[in-house]
């Protein structure tokens, strides 16, 4: 349902590209427990192995994949086949999005990506939101995010191994 209304809205928009910017509006309050459970992980890279792993029960349809490159880590963003083209590029650019968001309110403002690349072309008009600094490169091979793998193994100022631990058992109770 939440699919058909975006793609109601992307059709009376007629605005390609609008995804980043509705996924930097995601705060991490919106993502309950879950939220709570990365901003209590000893590290950006605990915090993204949770989200990960908790990615079903979030809003994003998009898949994400993640990999080290040399002294980096990579996001791949991909989307699912079986929508339409706007609105795989709609979930893509909002995932995107908010993960940038979310690797903000958990890593600090201070974090910066390497590089955020997406796969469609620019879109017309208005220049896209930059995300942690980094401005998007279209029409390029993949969707995704690259930081700098020592960013990830900063311990976090929030960190708290109980909190991070009820947030676990809660989110794996609503998973099963």
């Amino acid at each position: 349902q939440e699919l058909r209304v975006a793609q109601q809205l992307l059709q009376a928009l007629q605005a390609p590209g609008v995804g980043l910017a509705v996924g930097l509006d995601y705060q991490l309050s919106a993502y309950g427990i879950l939220g709570y459970g990365l901003m209590s992980s000893a590290s950006g890279a605990a915090a993204l192995a949770l989200a990960r792993r908790f990615l079903p029960l979030t809003y994003a349809f998009a898949c994400i994949a993640q990999r080290s490159r040399g002294d980096a880590v990579e996001l791949v963003f991909t989307a699912p086949d079986d929508i339409a083209p706007a609105l795989q590029r709609f979930v893509v650019e909002r995932a995107m999005g908010a993960c940038a968001r979310l690797l903000r309110d958990v890593l600090g403002a201070g974090v910066p990506l390497l590089a955020c690349e997406l796969r469609y072309g620019a879109p017309p008009g208005a220049a896209a939101p930059r995300l942690l600094g980094c401005a998007p490169r279209y029409a390029a091979q993949e969707n995704l995010l690259r930081l700098a793998a020592a960013d990830l193994q900063a311990p976090l100022p929030q960190a708290n191994a109980v909190s991070r631990a009820y947030a676990q058992v809660v989110h794996a109770l609503l998973q099963d």
